[in-house]
């Protein structure tokens, strides 16, 4: 059995998630929400964060592709990402809290 890729152990993502500033940590806690909700078990949740996740709506405020520039994450990437890991999560039968555990 291979070991399944975690994107959260790039660079790029520690980087971003690792910050102080406190306007950042608030988007980053937004889509940190946003993934806890879209691996829910709840699927009405579980739809409402899929929706807002992969909905384009240009570069609105508080949209992801919004947070995502403001942040200077690469959206097609982390939505790559986040697919990966509901993914790896559904194949694994892994637990929300160990994936999510280096976030807090």
């Amino acid at each position: 059995m291979g070991r399944h890729h975690n994107p959260h152990e790039s660079s790029e993502f520690k980087r971003h998630f690792e910050s102080k500033i406190p306007e950042r940590k608030l988007l980053l806690a937004v889509l940190k929400r946003a993934v806890l909700d879209f691996l829910s078990a709840d699927q009405s949740t579980r739809a409402e964060a899929s929706d807002w996740i992969f909905r384009d709506d240009g570069k609105q405020q508080f949209t992801i592709s919004w947070i995502c520039e403001q942040l200077e994450l690469d959206r097609d990437q982390l939505l790559k990402q986040i697919k990966q890991l509901s993914a790896d999560r559904q194949r694994a039968g892994l637990t929300l809290s160990a994936e999510l555990r280096h976030l807090n």
